[in-house]
């Protein structure tokens, strides 16, 4: 079996839906009819579907062109097997930089150790595209999947069948099915939303980029079947013009979200939805109050551990699937802080400090000598001298905090030349002299 579950899930959908019962009960009373998914709190997702192991495993990698074919794009995949600079495994740790066309992180922002890339900026009509098969459990009544991307896109005013594209493909293969909600497209020059326009452009040469979102898998009623999640990324289908997709898949298939678990002495919580979505919706656990509409929705003090609050998820319209997650709240978050080892550099080098942040944690290094940034969680340091810095880590609502130690060792190489003997020295005088 390929998933985990960490309670009894028996009695986690019995209460579930009797929640859904008293809430239908109460909604139909009031004349109105509202259909409310709850994703499954506590279901694993199946191994390194997030990436999370640093490579492919799990995955299939493949390679091929783009073509029109009677007006129809047509993406080809052929070829099996990871192709370098195509397929690429980006490491969050040390700091990846910022992509070149758009500005943002090459890795995802949610806390993961690693995301990766599809395609590149060469263009030549090529095609990409990974495939995951997995089994949902058939004790998941509801499960959900939730992923983030990024992309840049280059809009060559091509027909809209020529242009440069992204394809998301949730297949229920047991019953052969295409699951359109949750199968979307983005395809350069189709007016796509949450889309800006590169700085990097000039002439013709149009690029668009979105920066990372969040969209939501809903794979609901469907305990037992297999699903195929394909994703493709494709140039246009000429020569020049490219596209290229960033991507990173939550590693639970479950409703925890950044902020719902804290410390026991927090102050306040901030939760985060998924970015990426036109609108929010935060409500108690009986939808009876609208609570905020923001993506962040912060929460003071925050609410006592078991509450469960309602969040619905609103996609821009044909990019994804509405989605109502069951949000649990845990007083269980531990700080610890990991400054890294101790390292060695020489003059004029730099070296990375501490490790990829973690969700609802605050970062203070001292002494700011050296440092890059005094707040991030992993900055880079150059001291002109062997210093030991300290790194604390608090979380959001102040309830605790750790601490830890580096130290950082500056080797100076002498470059100097010592001569030794005769200056000046004339061939056959006697011992010549030395350099050192």
């Amino acid at each position: 079996m390929l998933y985990s579950p960490l309670f009894n899930e028996k009695l986690i959908f019995a209460v579930l839906h009797l929640i859904v019962r008293i809430t239908q009960k109460k909604i139909l009373t009031g004349g109105i009819l509202c259909l409310f998914h709850f994703s499954a709190v506590f279901a694993q997702c199946p191994p390194n579907l997030d990436f999370e192991n640093g490579n492919f495993n799990g995955w299939t990698c493949f390679s091929g062109v783009a073509r029109s074919v009677n007006n129809q794009n047509v993406i080809s995949l052929t070829t099996a097997g990871q192709i370098a600079g195509r397929h690429e495994i980006i490491p969050s740790f040390p700091f990846p930089g910022y992509d070149e066309y758009g500005n943002f992180p090459k890795s995802c922002p949610n806390g993961s150790g690693y995301s990766i890339k599809l395609g590149d900026n060469t263009g030549k009509h090529e095609a990409e595209g990974i495939e995951y098969v997995f089994t949902i459990p058939p004790t998941a009544t509801d499960f959900s999947l939730v992923y983030h991307y990024a992309i840049v896109i280059e809009d060559p005013g091509h027909q809209l069948h020529e242009q440069p594209r992204l394809k998301i493909e949730v297949t229920n293969v047991t019953d052969d099915e295409l699951l359109d909600c949750s199968s979307i497209s983005f395809v350069a020059g189709s007016n796509l939303p949450g889309f800006q326009l590169s700085p990097r452009s000039y002439g013709t040469r149009r690029f668009y980029y979105k920066d990372w979102s969040a969209n939501t898998i809903k794979l609901n009623g469907l305990q037992g079947k297999t699903i195929q999640l394909l994703i493709k990324n494709a140039d246009c289908v000429f020569f020049d013009h490219f596209g290229y997709t960033y991507l990173d898949i939550n590693t639970e298939c479950n409703g925890f979200l950044p902020g719902t678990s804290y410390c026991a002495g927090d102050t306040a919580v901030n939760v985060k939805a998924p970015v990426g979505y036109q609108s929010y919706k935060w409500f108690n656990n009986n939808f009876s109050q609208v609570l905020s509409q923001q993506q962040v929705y912060r929460i003071q003090p925050p609410p006592a551990p078991g509450t469960l609050m309602a969040l619905e998820l609103t996609p821009y319209n044909g990019y994804g699937c509405k989605d109502t997650l069951m949000i649990p709240f845990r007083n269980d978050l531990v700080i610890t802080a990991d400054a890294g080892g101790d390292k060695t550099i020489c003059t004029n080098d730099s070296v990375r400090l501490g490790i990829p942040a973690t969700a609802n944690a605050i970062y203070e290094w001292s002494p700011p000598y050296g440092l890059g940034s005094t707040s991030s969680s992993n900055p880079a340091a150059f001291p002109g001298t062997d210093t030991t810095y300290t790194l604390t880590v608090r979380s959001e609502g102040g309830g605790c905090a750790g601490t830890d130690r580096v130290r950082i060792t500056r080797r100076v190489l002498d470059t100097s030349t010592v001569l030794s003997g005769k200056n000046p020295y004339c061939i056959g005088t006697g011992n010549p002299p030395v350099l050192t």
